[in-house]
């Protein structure tokens, strides 16, 4: 009887992915993290088609801490690859989008089952290097400058 290879031990899970221990701690860290603040606003906020329009702070502060995991976990990605920014000072955009086929984020998509009001989302369904802006680093701009067009902005979003 053939037996499969597999990854039955930790360290064989580590070893595959090339990470440290210490770095995937930190790796299941983040996303863990930001759900529980998305689980926090969800007590006050009720995802229905009246509250999609709603504003707060604390919206603001997940939706940019969000972008900024993304950002530096595709900015380590690159880094370890030796990746040069295309603009040769930082990593823009057209860069965040050459890793697209490689850490398969096309078939990245989320589904919030408990409201089933809610479709699912694939952020980077149809990314591509050609056309790289993408809806949540597309947003961050509108966000820093002035807080009281963000409301407007999301909805135009």
């Amino acid at each position: 009887m053939r037996v499969a290879p597999c990854l039955y031990y930790y360290s064989d899970t580590y070893g595959a992915l090339g990470v440290t221990e210490t770095e995937m701690r930190l790796l299941e860290n983040s996303p863990r993290l930001l759900l529980q603040k998305l689980d926090d606003i969800l007590l006050y906020i009720e995802p229905s088609p009246i509250s999609m329009q709603t504003y707060s702070h604390k919206t603001r502060e997940l939706l940019i801490l969000a972008c900024t995991e993304v950002e530096n976990f595709w900015q380590s990605a690159l880094r370890k690859t030796n990746s040069t920014p295309t603009n040769k000072r930082n990593y823009t955009t057209r860069d965040y989008a050459k890793l697209a086929t490689n850490l398969y984020l096309s078939d990245y998509s989320i589904k919030l089952k408990s409201y089933a009001y809610l479709t699912e989302f694939s952020p980077f369904k149809n990314w591509d290097v050609n056309a790289p802006t993408n809806p949540c680093f597309g947003m961050r701009p509108i966000i820093k400058p002035n807080t009281t067009e963000i409301n407007i902005s999301l909805r135009q979003h």
